[in-house]
């Protein structure tokens, strides 16, 4: 009963945790693979969907409470309750990490703005509390070629893999026999799981086998080929034309077979973005956005990333109001993003310091919707100082001994806010 109890507490925890939204339960997650999912992954990020009838966590439940007469009536039998509930929880696992790789776009897309937004707070201020290393979850990539790779969700798994440690403490503790007897039947049962993931994950696998061979063949100049592989990836696994790989692999075959497409002036655009000119990589992606057939979700995703480039190429030059121009058009083009708000904040910090409510509405959306501490601490801290400028004290004290609740450890020490408040 103890056992049974754990695994629904772990169950009900978060199950993925991105770097800046809230956590994801199992019970948000549909299984995905061979099923398809009765929410977008937009959806699931931005706003709560509740429990879905699909999802990893419902079969989990299930498998837990038809358990519960299992272990009551028949103990012995524990040890093969934890087994199978091993093999679920690792086939639910990679459900998680390989079925969804537009989720996982969108988690890797919240990585890079925080390592933007931490050099540019680190580029303002000193002694900041958010830095990469506290980083909520995952490892910051600051490569965008690298999302929503196959290999990279499992960066992203929060306690997921305890439910699995703790149905392999189950097998060891419940099962009958010697030592190598119990950590054989463990070993099997993980390999049913192996073997329930691979079954479960099997349209993603072949869509990525076929996406790789695609890559091999365009990097060997064999470009019908390339595109041929390509396809068959896409009919397999529809979602991965959603993602922005897909599109700039498509649009480098596009462009080197001389086709004006779409996907070849996304390509282009992003060549130019890597070039710094900035200025024709707007322009081609405005072509792209006025196109309302075209304006497909990585599009919108590319040219949220190159304008804010380009707003903070432009804003480490000096120029702060077209960087602003570029950001204020990016939070009317994603409004769900978190940096843009925050480039907004800090800027209106720079430009009217005597606007503390100006500074505070920049900085709303992010507050109203980070789950990263550190970050959501700086930002009070910033908010003090604009109040304390502006002669508000007691709204500045305020601020800062929010930013202290907020974050503030022993090993991290929120010195700002303390000076803040000293100060006061």
């Amino acid at each position: 009963m103890v056992f049974l109890l754990l695994a629904l507490l772990v169950l009900w925890s978060g199950w993925l945790r991105p770097p800046l939204s809230r956590d994801l339960s199992a019970f948000e997650l549909p299984l995905g693979g061979w099923f398809s999912s009765s929410h977008s992954a937009e959806e699931i990020l931005a706003e709560s969907p509740g429990f879905a009838v699909d999802s990893i966590g419902g079969i989990l439940m299930v498998l837990l409470l038809a358990a519960l007469p299992v272990v009551l009536l028949r103990p012995q039998w524990t040890g093969v309750v934890a087994g199978i509930l091993l093999a679920v929880v690792i086939g639910g696992n990679a459900a998680a990490t390989l079925n969804h790789p537009e989720l996982i776009q969108l988690l890797d897309s919240e990585a890079t703005q925080r390592w933007q937004m931490v050099r540019m707070t680190g580029e303002l201020r000193e002694n900041t509390v958010a830095r990469f290393r506290n980083a909520r979850a995952g490892p910051v990539r600051r490569e965008y070629a690298r999302q929503a790779d196959w290999r990279m969700g499992g960066a992203y798994l929060l306690y997921g893999p305890w439910l699995a440690g703790l149905a392999g403490i189950g097998v060891l503790y419940a099962s009958r026999g010697s030592a190598a007897r119990r950590l054989g039947k463990l070993a099997g049962w993980a390999v049913v799981g192996g073997v329930a993931a691979g079954a479960i994950c099997l349209p993603r696998l072949r869509a990525e086998s076929y996406w790789l061979k695609a890559k091999r063949l365009e990097l060997r100049g064999d470009i019908a080929a390339s595109r041929n592989a390509l396809q068959t990836a896409r009919n397999i696994l529809p979602e991965l034309d959603s993602l922005a790989r897909t599109w700039r692999l498509v649009g480098k075959l596009d462009y080197f077979e001389g086709r004006s497409t779409p996907q070849e002036r996304f390509w282009r655009a992003g060549q130019l973005a890597k070039n710094r000119q900035w200025d024709q990589a707007v322009a081609l992606i405005n072509e792209l956005l006025k196109d309302d057939d075209n304006c497909h979700t990585a599009v919108r995703d590319q040219a949220a990333r190159l304008l804010v480039s380009a707003g903070l190429s432009y804003y480490r030059q000096g120029r702060i109001t077209a960087a602003r121009d570029f950001w204020s058009r990016v939070k009317q083009l994603d409004p769900r993003r978190f940096d843009c708000a925050f480039y907004l904040g800090m800027t209106r910090m720079q430009i009217a310091p005597d606007r503390p409510d100006l500074v505070l509405a920049e900085f709303a959306p992010i507050l109203a919707r980070s789950a990263d501490r550190p970050l959501c601490a700086d930002i009070l801290v910033v908010i003090g100082d604009a109040y304390f400028q502006a002669g508000e004290m007691q709204v500045a004290r305020r601020c800062y001994a929010r930013s202290l609740e907020v974050f503030s450890l022993p090993k991290t020490i929120n010195f700002r806010a303390y000076r803040g408040l000293t100060g006061l």
